[in-house]
Parts: structure tokens; sequence; C-alpha cells
């Protein structure tokens, strides 16, 4: 695990199976059908998935846009609300949705830094790590390397990084941190500590710590050797 994200993560909003949302069946909530088609418009400007008249509500609900009216935000938690038992009650499910929670909420404290979540988890690597080659990079994060391309360049052109030929192999580019992407990488992570502060406020310190460490245990289980 890299700068807080896991090897093979994906990127923003990706997971649009977390929420199916359907016409209400169960009791009718009496919204016009306009505030249905402004959720739909809004939450599309915000950038979560809208296809085939479906809504990401999920990522919709926690991303707090202030461009929600009352009633938009009243479909969203009616639909919400239609989530069948057998799934609420899943663990695994309930890991899904706060898994969409903290997608939603990181990836807009680090587009505050222009930053996309792989980005992030690059200048991670270079400041732990060092200079390293890209290929290697993408292999750490389970990056396709065709994306890495273009999340690197996108990084050079910002002054964050710089590439070099490798002296041992010219056909392999080694990825330099620049002070630039330093000092982005640092208001990153000042934003992403406030991201997690707003994730379990409805935690106190030691019910915090020990769901990380029952989340730790969990994980060193199933990855022995990745987590300490």
């Amino acid at each position: 695990m890299v700068g807080g994200w896991p090897a093979g993560y994906r990127d923003e909003h990706a997971d649009s199976q977390l929420c199916v949302v359907g016409k209400p069946q169960r009791r009718r909530i009496g919204l016009e059908s306009s505030a249905r088609g402004n959720l739909r418009r809004a939450v599309a400007v915000s950038g979560h998935r809208h296809v085939g008249g479906r809504v990401d509500l999920a990522a919709a609900q926690v991303h707090g846009n202030p461009d929600l009216s009352y009633d938009q935000r009243v479909l969203a938690e009616s639909v919400a609300d239609m989530q069948p038992a057998a799934l609420r009650h899943r663990q695994t499910y309930q890991l899904a949705r706060l898994a969409a929670v903290v997608r939603g909420l990181c990836a807009k404290h680090l587009a505050s830094a222009g930053l996309r979540q792989h980005q992030h988890a690059i200048l991670c690597c270079l400041a732990e790590f060092g200079p390293e080659c890209q290929s290697d990079i993408a292999a750490r994060l389970g990056i396709d390397s065709g994306d890495m391309v273009a999340f690197v360049d996108d990084l050079e052109r910002a002054g964050l990084v710089s590439r070099r030929r490798d002296e041992r192999d010219r056909r392999r580019q080694i990825l330099i941190l620049a002070p630039a992407g330093s000092r982005v990488l640092r208001q990153a992570e000042m934003l992403l500590d406030q991201g997690t502060a707003t994730i379990f406020a409805p935690l106190d310190t030691s019910e915090t710590d020990e769901l990380r460490r029952l989340m730790l245990r969990v994980l060193a289980h199933h990855e022995p050797g990745a987590w300490p």
C-alpha cells in the first residue's frame, strides 16, 4: 500500500455497480420529474457516472455537491432507502459502500490539489523510494502501462516529475520527483488528512484506532507480508 491507495485500485468513481438506481416502487416520493433530471445533470457535472438513466447516487450523496437542491437530496435518500435488507445487512456490501464513500471524498480532496488518485500514488512512490523506472512504478501500483504513460505525461506537463533515460538501458524511463511535485504532494497529504477526519468523524480516537487495527489484521491475513 503506497500513499493510502492499494495496488490495483480503480480510479475516480469507477465502481458504478455499487448502487443500482431504478424508479421507486415501494412508495411515491412526490418529486417532479424535472428534479430527477436536474439530479442526473448535477451528478454528471460533478463527475459521477450516469449511464442509461441510472446514477451512482452513493457517490453523489458523499460528494457533498452544494448544487443539489433539497428535493434532489430527498430523491437520493429515498432511492438509497430502497437497498435490499439482504445487502444492507451484509458486511461485504457495507465495506463496498464505505469504499465508495472513501473514494469519492478522497478524489474530491485530491482534485483540489490538481491530482488524480493514480497520480497521487505515483508521487508517493517517488517520495518514498526515490527515482524509479516508470514501468517498475506501474507494476508496484498495478497500473496498466498505457495508462501509466498518460498519468506521467500529465505530471510532467505540470512540472511535478521529470523523466530521464536509464544509463544502463536506454529503453527505460526513470522518473524523478520535482520540487514542485514535493510541494503538491505535501498539500495533497494535508487535504487527505482532513478528509480522513471527516470520514471517521462518527468515531472517537480509540474507536478509530481499533478499526484500523482490525482492518490491518484482515488485510494481513489475505495479503501476508504486505501489511505491517
